[in-house]
């Protein structure tokens, strides 16, 4: 019998601009441009920006691994942070040490 060799496709995007919602993030996602390449375990971006929320990001080049540990690389880009929601969701995630979660939640503004 022969062996089937599995099919793992790569997706390429060459420009995007879409919007929604992702059910573990309570704000309106938005990109306007950017390129991304999906396959392999990850989601590769290039040139990306658009908006979460009231946060911002421009010029993003990164990857997020989906295999195994998610790992998120960012090796550029430019932010806008909005402290409140940054703060409710890296909580939402529990990626912050018991002690900084309070004193990110008093926080308010933008970096």
């Amino acid at each position: 019998m022969k062996e089937l060799i599995p099919f793992l496709p790569k997706v390429s995007i060459l420009k995007a601009a879409i919007s929604g919602s992702y059910d573990p993030i309570p704000y309106p996602i938005s990109v306007k441009e950017g390129r991304f390449q999906y396959g392999d375990g990850k989601v590769a971006l290039d040139g990306v920006s658009g908006t979460v929320g009231l946060s911002s990001f421009s010029e993003v080049t990164g990857s997020l691994s989906y295999s195994g540990a998610r790992q998120i690389e960012v090796e550029s880009g430019r932010f806008s942070l909005d402290v409140a929601q940054t703060s409710n969701l890296l909580n939402r995630f529990a990626v912050l040490p018991k002690g900084l979660e309070m004193s990110i939640l008093l926080g308010a503004g933008s970096i």
